[in-house]
């Protein structure tokens, strides 16, 4: 991952919703759009608004079941800001 794209999740994960969005995910594997809105206690447009600055960093996979869209981690992703984080430890030490 290069500094563009850590950037992107440094900065999906900046605000406090987010990162409760984040962290919920992280716990439940996946949840809804709604359950997002009840968790956070967010409109439905702001919630849509929170996950579309996620999407856009990579921390965010979205699977559409019927009418509904269940949204998870993505754990590639999460995995490549890890190993830059490491990269950067490794060359301070």
């Amino acid at each position: 991952m290069d500094t563009h794209g850590i950037l992107k999740v440094a900065t999906a994960l900046s605000d406090g919703h987010r990162l409760a969005i984040f962290l919920a995910l992280a716990e439940r594997g996946t949840m809804s759009y709604k359950e997002m809105a009840v968790l956070t206690t967010l409109s439905q447009p702001a919630v849509s608004h929170h996950v579309k600055i996620m999407a856009e960093s990579g921390l965010l996979k979205a699977v559409k079941t019927g009418r509904s869209v269940r949204l998870s981690l993505n754990a590639q992703r999460l995995q490549q800001a890890s190993a830059f984080f490491l990269d950067v430890l490794k060359q301070t030490l």
